[in-house]
């Protein structure tokens, strides 16, 4: 709240840097009682605790004795030179509530908070960065701050790029892709699935089911006492791996965007987005996730009031096997990759024929585009979703994802009109017609069915504000 009031934040602010902001408040930055030249402000408390940030990292633990926190803030403090009582500043740290104690024991009192000053160090101390990098799974919170701080480190997006390049990643078959028989002119209502309702009747329950599995993409709490990984890497199943390592490129692809060798972020983009459609297949064929979507399905049927046969739950299983991949990378993209920094990157990519035919780069490229919309979003989404228009993912998830209310209630009646006719020509392109007057009344059906939804939208939203409007 302090922030907002003083004007420093905004929505396109990336987390690191806001966290910086709120850090520097508790520091005492802006304090006009303090004078550096008398003892600590917030600059030199900011040292310090990276200097101690960078001890937890290079020996590995979460919390250190108050004993040695003592010890390791005499040191640094003799090292530079400076007269201040390492007690005196470890209790004002704890009064200003970035470290705590807890049974004798000396922490940061949230784990982001030693992953910050630790980053803040790296840029400072290359033998640190080079530490960091020799595991960046396991320090990937760090290197993600780093980035962030940073912004123009080419080495270290080349270096996060390479651990793209193994050849294991990709599965042959990746049944999200699979190219599905064609249509028979099903009717709209059998292809636009309707907007799920409002009802929040067993949200909480498939929350807690949601959570119930280690299923995950981290494992500890912020506030944890554990600020890396519990698992080591070796141990994690490769779905896992696959998400991590592309949560951590694309972050620092999106957060490095003063390098001004573009060809260097062209290059890591193209690679990136055709590893978000790689990272479907990975999860799919994931044993860990095929164990969890089993007990998931499995639990959410059992409270189901019909008696589910065999067969359906089946097909259920299968539905999700497929549906929660693409929702993790649609996820992904739109929150560690996104941003209009890339966009002249995402134009110049487009141009490439050869990429567009590959399913891969496709799909993660669609979801760029559907994440950042640009002016031209949709004739983008067309170049790369049309010759994809069998898949699976496209006729059962992007397609569902268009015509979902959000879009069809807010968009300008123009731009509504160019989305519902790429809805319509990526189901025709991929239906068989027995003669061209079933397919003009097709389209007509599916064109009512559209325009039908946009009135409900429209008029339930209109609604649903009559309350806000009334106590206004």
């Amino acid at each position: 709240m302090v922030l907002l009031k003083q004007g420093r934040l905004t929505s396109n602010r990336s987390q690191t840097l806001i966290l910086g902001e709120y850090l520097a408040l508790l520091l005492g930055r802006g304090d006009t009682s303090e004078d550096v030249r008398l003892g600590q402000d917030h600059d030199s408390r900011e040292a310090l605790l990276e200097l101690l940030a960078m001890h937890m990292v290079v020996e590995n633990v979460g919390s250190v004795s108050e004993s040695d926190c003592v010890a390791i803030l005499d040191s640094s403090l003799k090292s530079m030179g400076w007269p201040d009582s390492p007690t005196n500043i470890l209790e004002n740290l704890t009064q200003r509530r970035v470290l705590k104690k807890n049974n004798g024991q000396v922490l940061f009192a949230r784990a982001s908070y030693l992953h910050y000053f630790a980053a803040k160090r790296a840029v400072k101390d290359t033998e640190l960065l080079d530490y960091l990098l020799e595991k960046p799974l396991y320090f990937s919170s760090i290197i993600t701050d780093y980035a962030s701080l940073k912004r123009y480190d080419a080495e270290l997006l080349r270096t996060i790029n390479r651990h793209l390049d193994r050849t294991d990643w990709e599965e042959l078959n990746n049944p999200i892709f699979e190219a599905l028989p064609k249509l028979q002119g099903e009717s709209p209502e059998a292809l636009l699935i309707s907007p799920p309702t409002k009802s929040n009747r067993h949200y909480s329950k498939d929350r807690e089911l949601l959570q119930a599995r280690s299923f995950d993409l981290s494992n500890d709490e912020d506030d944890s006492n554990e600020p890396f990984p519990i698992l080591e890497e070796k141990s994690v199943p490769r779905g896992i791996t696959l998400m991590r390592l592309m949560s951590l490129v694309s972050n620092v692809l999106r957060d490095s965007y003063e390098i001004t060798d573009r060809s260097l972020k062209t290059e890591v983009f193209e690679n990136v987005l055709t590893h978000w459609g790689i990272m479907t297949g990975t999860v799919h064929a994931d044993p860990s996730f095929r164990d969890f979507i089993t007990y998931l399905t499995r639990q959410l049927l059992a409270e189901s009031d019909k008696k589910v046969t065999q067969e359906r739950h089946e097909e259920v299983v299968d539905m999700f096997l497929k549906v929660f991949p693409a929702a993790f990378a649609l996820s992904g993209v739109t929150h560690e990759l996104s941003t209009a920094k890339l966009s002249l990157a995402f134009d110049e990519l487009l141009q490439n024929k050869v990429l567009i035919s590959d399913t891969n780069f496709s799909i993660g490229a669609a979801f760029f585009a559907y994440s950042i919309r640009p002016a031209d979003w949709v004739s983008k989404l067309r170049l790369l979703l049309i010759n994809h228009c069998d898949s699976w993912v496209v006729r059962h998830f992007f397609l569902n994802i268009l015509v979902k209310d959000e879009n069809l209630e807010t968009l300008e009646e123009s731009e509504w009109q160019e989305l519902s006719q790429l809805c319509i020509d990526l189901i025709q392109k991929s239906t068989s017609y027995e003669s061209n007057a079933s397919r003009r009344t097709h389209y007509d059906d599916l064109l009512n069915t559209l325009r039908k939804r946009r009135i409900v939208a429209k008029v339930r939203n209109h609604h649903s504000d009559l309350p806000k409007r009334h106590a206004e």
